[in-house]
């Protein structure tokens, strides 16, 4: 996530994903955020995130610190090649 919102990503260490990413809030990866903390097991996800126009896969896991450790990979090239092929398999 640090290389999209122009911050490099040892800089997010430690911080608030909300406070850093606040139009993440409302959006279904902050639901997944919520599942993972509340019942302290890993979640991992691939959503469309409107603000951005962007595919990711979160993958999210407890830390023993009581918070989480989150991880984004944008998988927006991927996402739009599964929908070309998928289109194409029609047309054949």
């Amino acid at each position: 996530a640090g290389e999209l919102i122009n911050r490099r990503p040892e800089a997010l260490l430690g911080k608030h994903i909300w406070t850093e990413i606040p139009e993440a809030v409302g959006q279904e990866f902050y639901y997944v955020y919520q599942k993972a903390m509340t019942e302290r097991v890993p979640v991992k996800r691939e959503a469309f995130f409107p603000p951005w126009d962007r595919w990711f896969e979160s993958r999210m896991y407890p830390a023993q610190d009581g918070g989480l450790s989150v991880y984004f990979t944008d998988v927006t090239t991927r996402k739009q090649a599964e929908t070309l092929l998928a289109g194409q398999k029609y047309v054949l």
